[in-house]
């Protein structure tokens, strides 16, 4: 699926032919917006990334705004920006920090830098405002500029307790929403079987068709599989409508552009588009979730159901029929905060940009 075309952020025209099963599925939310939303801090290198650790750890340990502003604070953390080799490595990495930025989870976020990388706060105000953003409603913060380790803490919690307390919205009110609501990630470790790759099929039209968003990276083999990408695609060959770590701005079927097999690279890659749940097929073993974004790992696979039984989500058992019933209730149980899926709690938590086909660190 890959090609030198650039995506346009059209979604893809799909086959609408299937009648919903689920129309009266529906979850709660608060104030038009995810109960899960969170305070994010974004390191611009690698060497403010431990900083940005430690300022989210103790923010979590004190519940601050939690739980009526904020669900929780995350930092994410990676190795890019201090020695980044510059051209097509350098832009990805831009893209999906900006694509984070903009995620519809992120309520209050902050740009950490250490003060002497390559990416550091002013390269990445102008590449918000080069792809559309507004930096200023954004926090920034500089390890060297602010002092240290111990005042740019100081400085960086304050900001996110003022933005608290300017905030008008607490996560109170509650309304009903139902497939329109669901922004869907959907990965794949090796080729699914005909009877999952038909129930994620029919799952993405009834999601697509109702309004809802729904991104598959290019390199899953749900594209290779004619159950999925017959039923599913009106051509049999598209081109991405997403470039990697791209935020999708209008709801509907897109498929990402994805430079390597990583799990992670990609995983971290399709958070950026702005989903909130990820769902992930697992045909040979679970794999590291995301910081944030919860991933559902669920498998049909006898062998792999009683190997991983601890580590998977959902077990695919039973008529085929009634999977896609499980899998809009577990969504629903993740989106309403009474189940977490069993990496997440167990830490086996990832994230990394891609350097590309051919990128390196200097």
């Amino acid at each position: 699926m890959n090609n030198a075309s650039v995506p346009n952020g059209i979604p893809l025209p799909i086959r609408t032919d299937v009648e919903s099963e689920n129309r009266d599925f529906s979850f709660s939310i608060s104030n038009g917006g995810s109960r899960r939303q969170i305070g994010l801090i974004l390191p611009t290198s690698l060497c403010a990334g431990q900083v940005a650790n430690m300022i989210t750890a103790d923010l979590n340990e004190k519940r601050v705004g939690q739980p009526d502003h904020l669900s929780r604070f995350v930092a994410l953390a990676h190795t890019e920006g201090c020695g980044n080799s510059g051209g097509n490595a350098e832009e990805l990495y831009a893209r999906t920090m900006v694509g984070y930025i903009h995620h519809p989870m992120v309520r209050h976020c902050l740009l950490l830098e250490h003060g002497c990388e390559k990416t550091h706060n002013a390269f990445m105000r102008n590449q918000i405002v080069k792809m559309g953003g507004d930096p200023d409603r954004l926090g920034f913060a500089s390890i060297q500029l602010d002092g240290g380790i111990e005042q740019v803490s100081q400085k960086v919690k304050s900001w996110f307790a003022d933005q608290i307390q300017m905030s008008s919205t607490p996560l109170t009110a509650q309304d009903k929403v139902g497939l329109e609501g669901l922004r869907i990630g959907i990965m794949t470790d090796g080729t699914p079987s005909k009877e999952s790759a038909e129930q994620l099929a029919t799952l993405t039209k009834c999601i697509v068709g109702s309004g809802g968003l729904v991104v598959v990276p290019d390199n899953s083999d749900l594209f290779a599989t004619p159950s999925y990408r017959d039923a599913v695609l009106k051509q049999p060959t598209v081109n991405p409508s997403l470039a990697y770590g791209e935020h999708a701005k209008q709801v509907g079927f897109h498929m990402m552009e994805t430079p390597t097999e990583h799990w992670v690279e990609t995983m971290t890659g399709l958070g950026a588009t702005g989903v909130e749940i990820i769902l992930a097929l697992v045909n040979d073993r679970p794999m590291q979730v995301h910081p944030f974004v919860p991933v559902l790992q669920m498998a049909d696979k006898p062998v792999v159901q009683q190997t991983y039984a601890s580590d998977l989500d959902l077990l695919l058992t039973g008529s085929p029929a009634v999977w896609n019933e499980q899998i809009l209730e577990r969504i629903k149980q993740v989106i309403e905060q009474s189940y977490s899926s069993q990496l997440y709690q167990q830490g086996n938590v990832d994230f990394q940009f891609t350097r590309g086909r051919f990128g390196v660190s200097l």
